[in-house]
């Protein structure tokens, strides 16, 4: 990683204007790594600008977004350094300014994706939060407990706060280590519950109502319409239904198909630890990206064709391993 970490340093070293982005609507570890870099590369004397689109969640208040911006010039801007993002169709910066013309460094956890300019991506690190943490202390960059309450909420948030398969005893020394700067492990936790109980069981009760299994496979899935997420966006967001389908028994793999935009749905795959499926092999297919237990996609496709697609790929793959 060090050779890495030395080319992402030069290229930093050699812009002028850095703007940083991650994925839309992002997620505590996107939006948690994304603001934790564009702190210590602003206290390193750069020219930034910390760029997202999105509106921030309750649960995203916790984290310093006050220096969030919704517009720059792209004609400036000589450096772009995407967080989290998977691949470039989720970037927000791209989506609000495809023609832009600067270098690209990529910071990401997800294994499986396309990710745009010189890459560090490691899918064996929790979090992008983590990998950002790992930076930092290389750059040497003093971290002060803003720039560590965001790397801690990140990978809080991609761990389930340390219950999931990709905790390591490395991710675990980082989150010591940024406790000792001041981070709340605390205080974390409870901006993180702090969706009414109501909403979630609402949330729950509704999504249970429409779980599914595949005809052919070990799939358990639900499809979430767009009358029903603009009802329940918030306890959506919040409850993670994906992870909590994976953990039926009887689910080898588990999807949420969620029509957040009218004829667009965005696909969240799950599996556990000892179900032996890789999911991000699974959202590569469809052009996604992820992690071997959690991944995404977005499609255009109606949610049948999606799910026969998905049986096909797992029946193709449970013949080739017989």
């Amino acid at each position: 990683m060090t050779e890495l970490f030395l080319k992402a340093k030069s290229l930093i070293e050699k812009a002028n204007y850095i703007a940083l982005s991650t994925h839309e609507k992002p997620d505590l570890d996107g939006l948690g790594s994304l603001l934790a870099l564009e702190a210590v590369l602003r206290d390193m004397g750069k020219t930034t600008y910390a760029f997202s689109t999105s509106p921030i969640s309750e649960s995203m208040k916790i984290l310093p977004h006050q220096s969030l911006t919704k517009k720059l010039d792209p004609e400036k801007i000589d450096l772009v350094i995407g967080l989290d993002y998977g691949s470039p169709e989720r970037l927000e910066i791209l989506q609000a300014y495809p023609e832009i013309k600067a270098n690209f460094l990529s910071f990401d956890h997800h294994a499986v994706g396309r990710h745009l300019g010189f890459k560090i991506v490691d899918g064996a690190i929790s979090s992008t939060s983590e990998i950002i943490h790992n930076f930092i202390n290389f750059l040497g960059a003093p971290a002060d407990r803003t720039v560590a309450l965001c790397l801690l909420a990140g990978i809080m948030d991609d761990t389930g706060a340390f219950r999931y398969a990709n905790t390591s005893a490395q991710t675990l020394k980082a989150a010591g280590e940024l406790m000792l700067k001041g981070a709340s492990l605390a205080k974390i936790s409870q901006a993180s519950g702090n969706l009414n109980l109501d909403e979630k069981f609402s949330a729950l009760n509704e999504v249970f109502d429409r779980i599914q299994t595949g005809a052919k496979t070990e799939l358990v899935f639900a499809v979430i319409d767009n009358e029903l997420f603009e009802r329940l966006s918030a306890g959506l967001n919040e409850i993670g239904m994906a992870s909590i389908l994976s953990a039926a028994p009887e689910a080898k793999i588990a999807a949420t198909i969620t029509e957040k935009t009218p004829g667009i749905f965005d696909v969240s795959l799950r599996s556990q630890q000892d179900r032996g499926v890789d999911v991000a092999r699974l959202a590569a297919a469809f052009g996604g990206g992820g992690h071997r237990l959690a991944a995404a996609f977005r499609s255009t496709e109606m949610p049948e064709k999606i799910v026969a697609k998905i049986e096909q790929l797992l029946s193709t793959a449970a013949k080739l391993n017989d």
